[in-house]
């Protein structure tokens, strides 16, 4: 996403049944927990803290994240993943620079690439930590630091 073409977005709040385009949140988004049939297409996050999507097991925040960029802003926290959570689904999405990827369960990601993941001794720099009912497809994952 060129970042010419974004709108800047302080603001980490959002609302449900809504459409996000061509914006760059440069203080990411902290919780969707809340928020019901949102899409956010070529996006740019920026942030050093993860986007939680929340614990929604049956799958109803349907939260979108189609051709995205993630940028963990080298936030080398341990454990903390840039997207955690479930009820949402990844499609060509660049995610890199942080400690950890995508931590949850009942998700899909697809046509994903995920990289440069870095920490501190003692952090976990998984691609992915998964618990159950996801899907992966097409995605290239390195988890390793060096």
């Amino acid at each position: 996403v060129p970042l010419a073409s974004l709108t800047v977005r302080t603001s980490t709040s959002v609302a449900s049944n809504t459409l996000y385009q061509y914006i760059h949140f440069i203080n990411g988004l902290a919780d969707l927990s809340a928020n019901r049939n949102v899409t956010f297409r070529n996006c740019l996050f920026t942030c050093n803290y993860r986007i939680w999507v929340g614990n929604d097991q049956s799958n109803v925040n349907r939260i979108l994240f189609e051709d995205c960029e993630f940028n963990g802003n080298g936030a080398a926290t341990g454990t903390v993943p840039i997207i955690g959570g479930s009820g949402f689904t990844v499609r060509r999405c660049n995610i890199w620079n942080g400690s950890q990827g995508i931590q949850g369960g009942d998700f899909v990601i697809e046509d994903s690439y995920i990289h440069d993941l870095y920490g501190s001794s003692g952090a976990h720099c998984e691609a992915l930590l998964l618990y159950d009912n996801v899907r992966v497809s097409h995605c290239t994952l390195f988890g390793e630091f060096g």
